[in-house]
C-alpha cells in the first residue's frame, strides 16, 4: 500500500470513490479506501481504466450531483458581499 494509506481514516471530508467493474487491483483497493473513509460513497462503472471517458455519462451522473451537494448555499452570512458594504 501507498504510504499515505494509514492517514486515510482521519479524512473526514465527504468522498466519492469511482472504480471500474474490473481494473484488478484498482477495484480491490477502491474497496479498501471505502471501508477506511468515514464519509465515503463508492460507485463501479462499467469497464476500463479511463472511466471520465469511456463512460463520460454515467461519471457526470455521479460526479455532478456529488459535487452540487457539496456546493455551498447561497445565504446572508456567506453570499459575495460589494466592496461598498465591506468597508462601510
Amino acid at each position: 500500500m501507498p504510504s499515505w494509506w494509514r492517514r486515510v481514516e482521519a479524512v473526514q471530508t465527504p468522498s466519492l470513490l469511482l472504480a471500474s467493474k474490473n481494473d484488478g487491483a484498482i477495484t480491490e483497493r477502491a474497496g479498501l479506501l471505502s471501508g477506511a473513509l468515514a464519509n465515503s460513497r463508492t460507485v463501479s462503472i462499467g469497464d476500463g481504466h479511463h472511466l471520465h471517458t469511456q463512460h463520460l455519462d454515467a461519471f457526470l451522473a455521479e460526479v455532478l450531483p456529488f459535487l452540487a451537494a457539496g456546493l455551498p448555499s447561497l445565504t446572508e452570512s456567506n453570499r459575495r458581499r460589494e466592496p461598498a458594504d465591506i468597508c462601510s
